[in-house]
């Protein structure tokens, strides 16, 4: 499922990319937000925990206001949003005229207000992939016949439950509580279907036949086959079957991690 939004001072012209993108990405589409100006669009963004996937920017070059769309690019990337990716609508139509903003490196394209349906078009896969790129840091599911998901990065631990599975976050992400409390979800999966979705993720690990984790939130104790969960600090056993793999998967991550640090990435 898609987040998107529209930042446009025109709310005509906003409506109306509302209705072409709600065409190009069919029933793909989750939320398509109208903003009429980005200081609330950015305000949104700071307020709400879940991403937008990708943002459509009005982009007026030879505007003097004090929040144009390069302050709000720097403004975005504060908040670490690596993730949203940026498309610029704007009335120029000399490319040199909006290079800079194209230097965003989470700029995937730029259109002219004259020409959307052709820009969509021309833009129509760098838009389809980092769509997928970005839908793939999430865990989709539906639940009382709704559409849900939720960052892989802020899953604790996936336990099964008979014919379902319980989701296990840290509720200040998406309750807005100030507490450090878990909270879950319980949704109807078995284990082995979330495993196959979860898998791709270097962060998870399965450490039972009944139990998947998120490396970040882990620790090891003495006892080599126990780990703590942050949280609630939940003891979880790990099978002797799957210690090798969990332990190649827990090392890997914490390397990959030291070499980014290492390297400023």
């Amino acid at each position: 499922m898609i987040n998107i939004a529209i930042c446009d001072g025109d709310e005509n012209n906003s409506k109306k990319l509302r209705e072409k993108l709600t065409g190009f990405f069919n029933e793909s589409l989750k939320k398509a937000d109208l903003f009429d100006n980005p200081q609330k669009l950015l305000k949104k963004c700071k307020s709400e925990y879940e991403d937008y996937d990708i943002i459509f920017l009005e982009y007026n070059y030879n505007s003097l206001r004090d929040y144009n769309g390069l302050r709000f690019c720097e403004e975005l990337k504060k908040l670490d949003r690596i993730h949203t990716k940026l498309v610029f609508i704007t009335d120029e139509t000399d490319f040199r005229a909006v290079q800079d903003v194209l230097l965003y490196n989470n700029c995937i394209a730029y259109i002219s207000k004259e020409s959307i349906d052709s820009g969509l078009d021309k833009y129509k896969h760098e838009i389809l992939k980092s769509l997928y790129e970005s839908n793939r840091l999430y865990y989709n599911f539906k639940k009382g016949g709704k559409e849900h998901r939720i960052k892989f990065l802020d899953i604790l631990y996936i336990e099964n439950d008979q014919n379902y599975v319980n989701i296990y976050f840290d509720s200040r992400y998406y309750n807005n509580s100030a507490s450090n409390s878990k909270s879950f979800i319980r949704v109807r999966k078995n284990i082995d279907s979330v495993w196959k979705e979860a898998e791709h993720q270097n962060n998870m690990a399965q450490i039972n036949q009944g139990t998947i984790v998120n490396i970040i939130h882990t620790r090891q104790t003495d006892e080599d086959k126990i780990i703590v969960c942050m949280g609630k600090r939940d003891l979880l056993t790990i099978s002797g079957s799957y210690y090798i793999n969990f332990l190649d998967r827990f090392k890997r991550y914490h390397r990959e991690q030291c070499e980014k640090k290492k390297f400023g990435r």
